[in-house]
């Protein structure tokens, strides 16, 4: 003879309540994880920055010597500094123009403080000292006092090879 099914609590069956509890407590652990980073809401910006169009490379040794002109006018009067980004890659291993680089904060370039940071000309200028046997991509950003970025400039290559004789 078949036996109905077992009555639990409020006339539910035992599996229902603990599909019910399970649930409970799969919720109750994952809701504290939320999604993502919770900070205030940030206003969008009225500021309109230039990105850097004419960011360079060259090589010295094994140091690379950025430059590149501080944009004028406008919101871009506002700038305080540069972040200097970098991603490595070393010589040996095969360059892939599709693959997506992962680039670092490296440094910034204060421009409220007196030069090395410009040059004559107008151009922001900045010595990193690198490794001979790497390849580099640079790019920097502008910013200003509140914290306000601009877009990304053109990223440049420059390949440290090891000097004639080492």
């Amino acid at each position: 003879m078949i036996k109905p099914p077992e009555k639990g609590r409020a006339g539910t069956t035992p599996l229902l309540w603990r599909s019910l509890w399970s649930a409970l407590l799969l919720t109750a652990l994952l809701a504290p994880m939320g999604c993502g980073r919770k900070e205030l809401p940030v206003a969008p910006s009225r500021l309109k920055l230039q990105a850097v169009e004419d960011l360079s490379a060259d090589r010295e040794g094994c140091s690379v010597i950025l430059r590149w002109t501080i944009p004028k006018g406008g919101d871009n009067d506002l700038l305080t500094g540069f972040t200097i980004y970098r991603s490595e890659q070393k010589l040996s291993g095969r360059l892939c123009p599709d693959c997506p680089l992962t680039f670092q904060r490296v440094d910034r370039v204060d421009l409220t403080k007196p030069a090395p940071s410009a040059d004559a000309q107008g151009q922001a200028v900045y010595r990193a000292t690198t490794e001979c046997g790497s390849r580099y991509f640079y790019k920097v950003v502008g910013f200003t006092g509140g914290d306000v970025r601009s877009a990304d400039s053109n990223v440049v290559r420059i390949e440290m090879e090891s000097p004639e004789g080492q």
